[in-house]
């Protein structure tokens, strides 16, 4: 899977929108008038999981949770025996 090395993009007149059968998106305006308009899209999760920039960030979380999970049932299973 690529990585990409490129920091998230301000856009500045980009709008939401609901479409179709409900589907929302991001939107910008082609040119100065009403229309045409033109769909922002990015990374799906799995791509975003994925790229190895992502790594140290979710590996952080995921130690902090279980971290907290195991002292918690820890403290559940301590409570229960005595």
């Amino acid at each position: 899977m690529p990585d990409t090395d490129t920091a998230p993009t301000e856009l500045k007149h980009a709008f939401l929108a609901i479409v179709g059968a409900g589907h929302p998106g991001i939107f910008v305006r082609k040119g100065k008038s009403r229309y045409p308009i033109a769909e922002m899209v990015g990374l799906a999760a799995p791509q975003m999981i994925g790229a190895r920039r992502s790594w140290p960030a979710i590996d952080a979380e995921l130690h902090r949770y279980f971290a907290g999970r195991i002292q918690a049932n820890l403290n559940y299973f301590m409570n229960v025996q005595s």
